[in-house]
């Protein structure tokens, strides 16, 4: 099973995150491995977490991560670890 939390998700390391291009990792790892659910969940659960800071949320529309999600949700909406 996937836990809700991927990774202390305190300002300092959402900021080192990005600054070390973490988005952009984030979401090539989501085109790499689109057939695996649970790289899927994993990845959408750290986007979740950057997107809680305004600015991070607009670099990850930037970065086409919504198309990514959705991507994800589209082709795993029935997969469930529960």
């Amino acid at each position: 099973m996937v836990h809700s939390y991927y990774f202390f998700a305190t300002d300092t390391n959402k900021l080192l995150i990005v600054s070390e291009h973490g988005i952009v990792v984030i979401l090539e790892i989501m085109r790499r491995h689109r057939i695996s659910a649970e790289v899927q969940e994993c990845c959408c659960g750290l986007l979740r977490n950057l997107s809680t800071k305004d600015a991070l949320r607009t670099l990850i529309a930037e970065e086409n991560g919504i198309e990514g999600i959705i991507s994800a949700l589209n082709l795993h909406y029935s997969t469930s670890y529960y």
